[in-house]
């Protein structure tokens, strides 16, 4: 019997979000696939970083004051308190069916920068953390004995803008204007030489600035690319040009492993739209958007050939399927700035 583990946050393990049982995001993939003789286990839980699901995190830990909490502990047979070690538990049911195929969907990251948000400047500080971790965290997947482990990778998602109660694209917009700062600030740095001609500067202080800006800027477009700063001269809103720079910017090193290793991806940075009712507390998937989350997997994990080369699947209008193309340039793969008119 061919099983789906679900490994990672609240993007996979949404019930508390959802006035329905059957309309979170477990519940969904069961309805999608039960038919086809799918099974279904649920290692993912709300509110875990990549820490919590390389090393073990406390279940519930975020959500105690949110409506609905005792029901999600009692669904998950959990008590305030109780640790959770999602990875021991996907290989103890690996062992069990040692011969049956395992699909593992992978979807996490985004708490590890939620919990930064209210120090912007921390989520710089993390960022090649977090990569390291995920990447740590397929490592380990892959390396659970087993005939057949077929890991897919589900990317985060842009978060609601409108009335952001978390502050998401508060924390990007001071996080556009400090990119925005540091590389004019560079530019300016490099312009030194230009004043030697004229005699405002001596040739240490020109020589000097010259290289800090130019090794500042260096430096900053590994995480930070100028074309932060150009999307911003144009016009575009400071928070989504920073979110989805820094989405594209992430993912690079992940998608290159996903390459490599030939395995498909589940392309929501590309599928969900921001400005659509897709979302329950800002950055939650609602029903609606557990539903284009279950049909996104449903249909990688029936469609996909894993032993074939690596895909992107997403698709832009609700109407349509998934439709998937090579992963064969990572290095060029981007989130598409979303259009408020939809």
């Amino acid at each position: 019997m061919p099983i789906i583990h679900l490994l990672g946050d609240s993007t996979l393990d949404n019930r508390i979000w959802v006035p329905k049982a059957e309309d979170a995001i477990p519940a969904q993939i069961k309805a999608l696939c039960q038919e086809d003789g799918y099974q279904l286990i649920n290692h993912a839980y709300d509110g875990f970083t990549t820490e919590d699901v390389l090393n073990g995190g406390y279940i519930g830990a975020v959500l105690q004051k949110i409506e609905g909490f005792l029901t999600y502990m009692s669904e998950k047979g959990a008590a305030l308190g109780d640790k959770a070690y999602p990875l021991q538990t996907l290989e103890n049911a690996i062992n069990e069916a040692p011969d049956d195929v395992h699909y593992v969907v992978l979807s996490v990251c985004g708490n590890d920068f939620r919990i930064r948000l209210n120090k912007p400047f921390a989520v710089f500080g993390e960022f090649f953390k977090v990569q390291k971790r995920y990447l740590k965290i397929l490592d380990k997947i892959q390396a659970t004995k087993g005939k057949n482990i077929r890991p897919i990778l589900m990317l985060q998602y842009l978060t609601c803008p409108q009335g952001d109660p978390h502050e998401v694209y508060t924390a990007m917009d001071v996080l556009g204007v400090l990119t925005f700062t540091t590389h004019i600030g560079c530019l300016v740095l490099l312009t030194m030489p230009l004043w030697l001609l004229f005699g405002k500067v001596t040739a240490l202080a020109a020589g000097v600035c010259f290289v800090v800006g130019a090794t500042v800027l260096y430096f900053a477009q590994k995480i930070i690319p100028f074309s932060i700063t150009k999307g911003i001269l144009t016009g575009k809103k400071a928070g989504m040009v920073m979110f989805t720079k820094l989405l594209s910017v992430f993912y690079q090193p992940i998608l290159k492993r996903a390459k490599k290793d030939k395995l498909p991806v589940l392309d929501l940075s590309n599928t969900f739209n921001p400005y659509k009712d897709l979302y329950n507390s800002g950055i939650e998937p609602n029903a609606k958007g557990s539903k284009l989350i279950a049909e996104g997997i449903n249909h990688v994990v029936k469609q996909h050939d894993f032993n074939d080369e690596s895909m992107l699947y997403s698709k832009t209008d609700e109407n349509e399927s998934y439709q998937g193309k090579k992963n064969d340039k990572p290095q060029d793969w981007k989130v598409a700035y979303p259009a408020s008119k939809t």
